[in-house]
């Protein structure tokens, strides 16, 4: 009777202890101005991406004698050479890029996760040849190889998040390797190999949730990284083909009106410039947050 007070004494101390310690992460989080900045603009950019997909105008109705009329009342970030309103166009470009870029975020995470997983926690040849594989994937050169293979695939949705989800994991897999190394050690690692707890149930229930602080640090920077990314792509005619908007190929599409239309090409590359730097932002301060002695460096 006595033991079993005493481990439920002990439980609940750790029950407190790691409530403690989120409400820490999220007052430290908090105390980061820029992250609220950049958490205060994903906010705005989500919720306009709902409310239009709700309450928006048809996207591509076209009004010829409405075209390249300056911002008004009417058309807040004025029209096309369509005589489409730009607004909706550029919120509705918004919607493709934050799905785009969570998708892939989520997906390199899984994937990444589980490769340095498994890396660490076996070691020894399956290390050697799964490291092989990141540092070959890594010494890549990213951009012609994206190019390339989006010629290959075709643009389209899918097609460029496949791609850029094959490119997007080994960051993460090196980091979750590198936290794996030193936890399956642990005396809770340990303990649960002797009383024979199956090697997926360690990797996945017992070692991979203390490693969730790089994890989401990580894909919040990613999620940035794969929005600009997606971005030149549909710049350069292989990503999101027209009529569908994007802000990379609503980019494209404002080269041969930088002088007569100037708007066309300066609120997709604000909208870009803001999304990536408030992804940055919060990343930035997860990391301060999880660990502030990483503040500063």
């Amino acid at each position: 009777m006595a033991n079993t007070q005493v481990n439920s004494e002990k439980l609940h101390g750790l029950t407190d202890k790691s409530e403690s310690y989120g409400r820490m992460v999220v007052k430290r989080f908090f105390k980061h101005k820029l992250a609220i900045v950049g958490l205060t603009i994903i906010i705005i950019l989500i919720m306009l991406t709902i409310i239009s997909t709700f309450f928006g105008s048809d996207i591509n109705r076209v009004q010829l004698l409405n075209r390249f009329k300056a911002p008004t009342a009417e058309h807040w970030m004025g029209t096309d050479e369509l005589g489409r309103d730009f607004f909706s166009r550029i919120i509705a470009g918004g919607k493709i890029s934050l799905s785009l870029g969570i998708i892939v975020s989520l997906t390199s995470v899984i994937i990444g996760s589980t490769v340095g997983a498994v890396s660490g926690f076996f070691g020894g040849l399956v290390d050697s040849i799964l490291m092989r594989i990141v540092d070959f994937m890594i010494s890549l050169p990213r951009l012609p190889i994206l190019l390339v293979m989006a010629a290959m695939m075709g643009a389209g949705f899918t097609n460029i998040i496949v791609i850029l989800v094959i490119f997007g994991w080994m960051g993460v897999s090196r980091v979750v390797r590198a936290q794996v190394l030193s936890l399956k050690e642990q005396e809770y690692v340990l303990a649960a190999r002797a009383i024979g707890v199956s090697t997926p149930r360690i990797i996945f229930l017992h070692i991979l949730p203390n490693t969730l602080a790089p994890i989401i640090v990580n894909a919040s920077l990613q999620c940035g990284g794969a929005i600009l990314q997606e971005s030149y792509l549909s710049y350069l005619g292989l990503g999101i083909q027209p009529p569908t908007p994007s802000w990379g190929n609503m980019l494209m599409n404002a080269r041969q009106y930088l002088t007569s239309a100037p708007w066309l090409a300066i609120w997709p590359g604000i909208f870009i410039f803001f999304t990536i730097l408030a992804f940055n932002f919060m990343g930035d301060g997860l990391r301060d947050a999880f660990d502030p002695k990483l503040k500063g460096r």
